[in-house]
């Protein structure tokens, strides 16, 4: 998915977003889920198309308090950036 970011092809960078979620949803994992989720509001934010941010802004707050849950720092610290970013 982010490779499709870097490239501009919002379409099937959601597309790879998408999956990326709904497999670590299903997997249950919460790191996993945290980081789909800080990725995922990179993305939108990026593409800024209607309704993007305000969809990266609560993505990226599950995120954060995901991480911050679970002392992923690196993540925690990565959505603060993102935050301020945006």
């Amino acid at each position: 998915g982010m490779l499709e970011v870097v490239m501009g092809n919002w379409d099937n960078a959601e597309r790879y977003m998408e999956l990326a979620l709904d497999v670590a949803l299903r997997l249950e994992s919460p790191p996993w889920i945290a980081r789909t989720h800080h990725d995922y509001a990179r993305m939108l934010l990026a593409r800024g198309a209607a309704g993007d941010r305000e969809r990266a802004l609560a993505l990226n707050a599950e995120a954060l308090a995901t991480a911050r849950e679970l002392g992923m720092r690196k993540v925690a610290a990565d959505c603060e950036r993102l935050l301020a970013e945006a």
